[in-house]
């Protein structure tokens, strides 16, 4: 499955929302599934591009009934999210518990329900999850060099 976090600001300008939902709808029809936090602003334009084209969403919440949502991949992090951006998160301990629970959210969305990591590009993915070996990290920083650019229908 080919998946994508829909993220960005939750104040971002309207001509932005529309890019993102047109990036989002564009990448729906070619099979990709949007993974989104729910969240006002470019999560919520992401997910109304991915429905348009008919493409999968996957929900990961904060909490339940967070911005409306009744259903979600996810209805709150796992623990293992939780210590995972705990670990990241240079001011942890200074955070609100529902920042907390937003930011342990934000692992899920990118990683998906069990915190998977693989390879980028299409090329055979070697599964593991985060921390448990050197290497199963090394996707996420492969960015999208080498990747075939949208074409715009």
């Amino acid at each position: 499955m080919k998946t994508y976090a829909g993220v960005g600001s939750r104040k971002a300008p309207e001509d932005v929302l529309k890019l993102m939902e047109k990036i989002a709808r564009r990448l729906a029809e070619l099979g990709w599934t949007l993974r989104t936090g729910g969240a006002e602003g470019a999560d919520q334009a992401f997910e109304r591009g991915a429905r348009a084209g008919g493409g999968a969403v996957e929900v990961f919440l904060p909490w339940p009934g967070y911005n409306g949502y009744r259903e979600g991949a996810l209805k709150a992090p796992s623990s293992e999210a939780v210590r995972l951006a705990a670990a990241l998160h240079p001011a942890w301990n200074r955070l609100s518990q529902g920042v907390q629970k937003l930011m342990a959210r934000n692992s899920h969305q990118v990683l998906g329900a069990g915190l998977e990591v693989g390879r980028a590009r299409g090329q055979p993915q070697k599964r593991g999850r985060v921390g448990e070996d050197s290497s199963a990290g090394q996707g996420l920083n492969q960015g999208a060099a080498g990747a075939a650019p949208l074409r715009w229908a």
